[in-house]
């Protein structure tokens, strides 16, 4: 019985925290500009079910759901699986708003993924947001 109420009493703790997070968060949107300014990537590529495109897939979904909370838009982190390691770095334009970074950088991850046939190597720059990877460390 105490178990469960210290579990409750942590997920209410974890929901006001949230709560405090968004509230502190602008409201109005104004969206983002998907217009590509450049990208260039490496001829060499994974596929599915390669231990790389699992890395670098991971890698790209942290540092979509990560930029958007830190000061400046900008993070730069890595993501490891066995003996593979892929390297990262994702920025927003510092005038869009927290729900605008994120809708930027899931659209990039998913136009760049998708359109490059997973390269191993990117770097990516629309006009609110940009991404770079490699499978080595920069």
């Amino acid at each position: 019985m105490e178990r469960h109420t210290v579990i409750s009493v942590s997920v209410a703790i974890v929901g006001l925290a949230y709560i405090i997070t968004v509230a502190q968060l602008p409201v109005v949107s104004q969206g983002f500009n998907s217009t590509f300014i450049s990208w260039n990537w490496t001829s060499t590529q994974t596929i599915p079910g390669d231990p790389l495109w699992y890395v670098i897939d991971a890698l790209l979904a942290k540092l979509v759901s990560n930029v958007p909370l830190t000061t400046g838009y900008y993070y730069k982190t890595n993501f490891s699986c066995g003996n593979q390691t892929a390297y990262g770095e994702m920025k927003c334009n510092q005038a869009l708003i927290a729900t605008d970074c994120w809708s930027c950088t899931s659209y990039l991850k998913s136009v760049v993924w998708g359109d490059t046939a997973h390269a191993i190597g990117l770097t990516a720059k629309l006009e609110d947001c940009v991404v770079h990877y490699e499978n080595f460390e920069f």
